[in-house]
């Protein structure tokens, strides 16, 4: 999916202004709560952008450290190359708060929202102003956040998992539909006139990106993706803020979709998919959880280990592809070492239990707990930026690297295992002594087969799909230069 993404892309070309014309006025919205480390680093990348007409406004959320003095140095700081504007709130309301007082002083007609520990790439902005151009109904453009601390084993975790999941499937949703579910609020690009018409950022939402991308959508706004505009940025490096960031995200998703659920009846097509999708995300998550809880009633009382070596390849075989499509696009851009290939295995178990726990957490909060007010813009923890280098590493220890290679080495060995089984187990090349050796495994060589053919068949009907998909695009596109002419 993400290779029809890309050959769309590149088959139908989107407008630019024309020579001589003058780029519109862009105002940076960049709110913050306590973020006197790094606020200089994001300001510092707003000042390299190849796109120059633009507007600073620094928006300091209720902070109690310096943060304010430096908004008013870096006023001073870059007040020659662009108008910069200081927006003190006196009480922290919430990231949301503070998009809607900075919005009272944007003087543009687009609004660039970015995160204050976040460093913008130089030519972000050119690419996501593209697709604004192109159709005067695209109301916000999505950028790509890549991680950038890697000096921990879960911020390199998160990497993976940006890389293999989270660019994937926007890219597949914006391919397949024209939606994507959420922007990605570290890196956002949108229209004044449909923010105003959507009346703001609605205060009280928990996950203000999310929330705002179905507002648009409830006013007929087209909200699109932009791979190529990457913002690099800082993650949780504790599971306990981990947790805590994911548990937000998926609850903010619960409260968009119950406020939106009529859409799944009434709403376009690729709305209705878009919910549904999170339908069934929040069902599988239930499903899994009672599932584990019955398998370990069934292990305590019946004292057997019984595991279902079929789900375990299918999970592996999907997870396997589905990285290596996101991995060869970014190693292309220099966004992740062979190195980080090895926590492969760790990372497949990373993202189904950090998922499933979050998911199931936010479940049972909104229950208990159903009226929090939004927090405000998450600290990056105090991690100071290297100037020098995009990317944040770390020397460890030696016995610290032997004690990750030991782990590493288990889990590939796990991994390779389950695989060369179930491979042998495909195309009949077991004897007796190996499926005695297996018999904790419940494998159905029949199931196994049908779904080889299920794959081929609906892997055959998406790229047919594909391939018309975008014929009729490039078709629309010749049809708009010729009625333009």
């Amino acid at each position: 999916m993400q290779s029809f993404f890309g050959v769309q892309q590149r088959q139908i070309p989107l407008k630019k202004p024309g020579k001589g014309e003058p780029e519109q006025l862009v105002s940076v919205l960049i709110p913050a709560h306590n973020e006197e480390d790094t606020l200089h680093e994001v300001v510092e990348s707003v000042a390299n952008l190849t796109y120059h007409n633009l507007e600073l406004i620094l928006i300091d959320d209720g902070s109690v450290d310096q943060t304010l003095k430096v908004m008013y140095d870096l006023q001073k700081q870059y007040r020659t190359q662009f108008p910069v504007k200081v927006v003190p709130i006196v009480k922290n309301g919430g990231k949301a708060n503070a998009l809607n007082v900075g919005l009272k002083s944007a003087a543009g007609e687009y609004l660039l929202c970015l995160d204050s520990d976040s460093y913008i790439d130089q030519k972000a902005l050119k690419q996501m102003m593209l697709p604004l151009y192109n159709d005067p109904k695209v109301g916000a453009v999505a950028g790509r956040p890549v991680v950038r601390n890697r000096t921990t084993l879960l911020g390199r975790l998160q990497l993976l998992e940006y890389i293999g999941i989270i660019d994937i499937i926007k890219r597949g949703q914006s391919f397949i539909t024209g939606h994507i579910t959420t922007v990605s609020g570290v890196i956002v690009v949108y229209r004044k006139q449909a923010i105003q018409q959507v009346k703001g950022w609605t205060v009280e939402a928990l996950t203000e990106d999310i929330d705002m991308t179905w507002k648009l959508y409830s006013h007929q706004w087209r909200v699109a993706y932009c791979p190529q505009a990457v913002s690099w940025i800082l993650v949780p490096e504790h599971l306990k803020a981990l947790i805590r960031q994911r548990r937000r995200w998926a609850r903010g998703g619960l409260e968009v979709l119950i406020r939106n659920r009529q859409l799944i009846f009434t709403g376009k097509l690729a709305e209705q998919w878009l919910l549904i999708d999170m339908v069934v995300s929040n069902l599988w998550a239930l499903s899994c959880f009672f599932m584990i809880v019955l398998y370990f009633l069934t292990m305590i009382f019946a004292h057997a280990l019984i595991l279902d070596g079929g789900i375990l390849f299918v999970l592996t075989l999907i997870s396997i592809v589905q990285f290596i499509i996101g991995f060869t696009s970014s190693q292309r851009q220099g966004y992740i070492d062979w190195q980080d290939l090895l926590l492969l295995p760790m990372y497949f178990i990373f993202y189904w239990a950090v998922n499933l726990v979050s998911c199931i957490t936010a479940l049972g909060h909104s229950s208990l707990i159903p009226n929090v007010r939004a927090p405000g813009p998450a600290r990056s923890g105090g991690l100071k930026m290297d100037k020098d280098k995009l990317v944040i590493r770390k020397k460890t220890s030696l016995g610290s690297r032997l004690r990750r290679m030991l782990l590493l080495i288990l889990l590939w060995i796990i991994a390779i295992y389950v695989l060369a089984i179930n491979v042998c187990f495909i195309f009949g090349i077991y004897s007796d002594a190996l499926v005695v050796n297996y018999s904790l495994f419940n494998l159905s060589f029949h199931l196994y087969k049908m779904l080889g053919y299920l794959i081929i068949i609906i892997g055959g009907l998406v790229a047919l799909y594909s391939v018309v998909h975008i014929r009729n695009l490039k078709r629309k596109a010749a049809a708009n230069d010729k009625d333009n002419a």
